[in-house]
């Protein structure tokens, strides 16, 4: 999808795959805050969610040199967002992560045929 000025058009999985994006980074520090007790668990948890912030932005950030191509960012992006939905479920928010994940594989599925037309 495209503007007439040629801009790529912003439509609506595109808005809930970045609130997915941003959704990410909490999700991981509170799950794990569930499974480490202590100031450890702060600590390990924003240091997981920098982990998570550096794989995202090496391969899977729009203005990476180093951004995969299609197929295989969705694949990278799908592992990713299932590791994440299976820690939050390990550490006790199942729910959340069962969500989290479906939502995002969703999200980030129908972005790509919104730009594609497929």
């Amino acid at each position: 999808m495209t503007t007439q000025d040629n801009q790529p058009k912003i439509g609506y999985a595109d808005i809930v795959a970045f609130v997915c994006e941003l959704a990410m980074f909490p999700l991981v520090i509170a799950s794990v805050n569930y499974l480490v007790s202590g100031w450890r668990a702060w600590l390990i948890g924003i240091a997981a969610a920098i982990v998570v912030a550096l794989i995202w932005a090496r391969w899977m950030a729009p203005s990476s040199s180093h951004r995969l191509t299609d197929p295989g960012r969705y694949v990278a992006q799908a592992v990713l967002f299932v590791a994440i939905g299976a820690l939050a479920a390990v550490s006790g928010l199942l729910w959340l992560g069962v969500v989290f994940t479906i939502t995002a594989l969703v999200a980030f599925a129908f972005s790509r045929t919104e730009h594609h037309g497929h």
